[in-house]
């Protein structure tokens, strides 16, 4: 797999892997049954439609794109076409889920409730992380009308299937923060920043938990981390000016946010776009080395590696490299090892 991947290589981009949390106290299941027994919000009428089966692939497919997360993704339009195509309530499992979320960043609540319990009436056994996301869609609708208190145990239904969910960790810590508990909020906020390093709300929601409970100076390091996250994530211009604020602020952000591997993978990408291929080169080297560098890492230090020197010596490099590298997962050790033993793809 490693190989196929090193042919096709063209610098990506990373995503940092999460990282072990600390663990707050948990919700009762019970509880969280009781709250998904007693929803009463709107629903639309369930009618299930079923097409042939080329138009139902057609329409997942196309589904897919418009709620993923990029810039052409259009919720509304896949809310239609799915509706058109699987009826309100789709009986298919995966027409039900992309239904759900498209029709709650639609902001149509009252067809994405019709759509979950569409989807929980076929759930599939193998999908733990549709039917965590499904859980987390209930618990912010009851959110988004105020219910803060409600929300905290569906979001323990989500945390049981996937225990390391950010976006289930941070809404218990948001509903918990609005219910009136800081002091409860703020160690599920840190335990979603300790899976996902940059979740930009989560800094800004920890800013106003530490200023609220008297922890001035924490409060402003979390602010001062938001706003650096804020120039990086926002700041897609390509004037020079622009392209120095980025860079200033990812530097600043390795230090202060190590963990955040992505951003240490963007400053190396930038630096490689500015000719300084020696300096992305040594920053690459001292990251991938840190426990539970991310696999992009090691792909673009070895590309790095093949094209400063020859392959020979890329590969000592490589061999001395993960003698001093901890935590990389053992499947990916041994296929960085048979590269530094047997040689690069040709």
């Amino acid at each position: 797999m490693l190989r196929r991947l090193l042919l096709a290589l063209l610098l990506p981009c990373a995503c940092d892997p999460p990282a072990s949390p600390g663990a707050p106290p948990t919700v009762a299941p019970s509880a969280a049954a009781a709250a998904a027994e007693a929803l009463d919000g709107a629903r639309v009428p369930a009618t299930t439609l079923v097409p042939a089966p080329a138009a139902a692939a057609a329409a997942l497919a196309r589904a897919r794109e418009l709620v993923a997360v990029h810039a052409q993704a259009d919720p509304p339009q896949a809310l239609e076409l799915l509706t058109a195509t699987f009826g309100s309530a789709p009986s298919d499992p995966e027409a039900a889920f992309l239904l759900a979320r498209a029709a709650f960043r639609a902001e149509a609540p009252a067809p994405c409730r019709t759509a979950l319990d569409a989807y929980f009436a076929h759930a599939p056994a193998d999908r733990a992380d549709w039917s965590a996301e499904a859980w987390l869609l209930r618990g912010w609708l009851l959110e988004r009308e105020g219910r803060f208190a409600e929300a905290p145990p569906l979001y323990a239904r989500a945390l049981e299937l996937s225990p390391r969910y950010a976006f289930a960790l941070f809404r218990t810590g948001n509903a918990l923060s609005e219910s009136g508990d800081d002091a409860g909020a703020l160690p599920w906020v840190d335990r979603a920043l300790a899976e996902r390093p940059a979740l930009l709300e989560a800094h800004f929601l920890r800013a106003q938990l530490l200023r609220r409970l008297g922890r001035a100076e924490e409060a402003a390091q979390a602010a001062l981390l938001h706003k650096l996250l804020n120039d990086t994530q926002d700041n897609v211009a390509t004037t020079r000016e622009s392209v120095v604020q980025k860079v200033a602020a990812l530097e600043q952000l390795e230090k202060l946010l190590p963990r955040w591997f992505e951003g240490r993978l963007q400053l190396t990408q930038l630096q490689l776009r500015f000719g300084q291929p020696e300096l992305a080169l040594t920053r690459l080297k001292a990251l991938v080395v840190e426990p539970d560098a991310p696999r992009d890492g090691w792909l673009l230090l070895i590309e790095l590696l093949r094209r400063s020197s020859n392959d020979a010596l890329a590969q000592r490099d490589l061999a001395a490299l993960l003698r001093k590298a901890k935590g990389i997962a053992p499947e990916l050790r041994a296929e960085l090892e048979e590269l530094a033993s047997e040689g690069f793809p040709r």
